[in-house]
């Protein structure tokens, strides 16, 4: 199934994201613009809420992420991308959406992180965050 058609109307995808946005943001355009008929909700750290794009269908931006009211809220999303920047690590994030019972959880890193992230994908060196998206979805779209 093509990445375009993978998440669709009705679907809700979370973009898990580190760090600035300003530096995820053609990330998370080129997310917009592969699944425009998505529910997509962003999860950012709390100082990054006033720079969230408008087309955002929620936000979440808590103060700390590791409480069980965000792992219940996080439930009921089909999918989390979630969006580094350069030199973080996805594992956190996808072990947070692990426990909220999120089924697919994809995520760039240079370590195995067990089971925190379903699609798990190496980086290919060094790659602009322009690059992210495409790199991080390789996988998914030949699935």
């Amino acid at each position: 199934m093509s990445v375009e058609g993978r998440f669709g109307a009705g679907q809700r995808v979370l973009l898990a994201c580190t760090g600035s946005l300003a530096t995820l943001r053609p990330a998370l355009e080129d997310c917009r613009a592969a699944w425009p008929d998505a529910g997509l909700t962003l999860l950012v750290p709390a100082g990054e809420r006033e720079n969230v794009p408008t087309w955002a269908a929620d936000l979440l931006a808590p103060e700390t992420p590791w409480t069980p009211d965000l792992i219940a809220r996080l439930s009921g999303f089909d999918a989390a991308v979630i969006l580094t920047a350069p030199g973080d690590s996805p594992h956190g994030l996808g072990y947070l959406c692990a426990l909220a019972g999120i089924p697919l959880r994809a995520g760039v890193s240079g370590e195995f992180g067990g089971q925190a992230l379903t699609d798990w994908v190496k980086p290919r060196g060094s790659h602009p965050a322009a690059d992210l998206l495409a790199h991080l979805l390789s996988p998914l779209e030949r699935s």
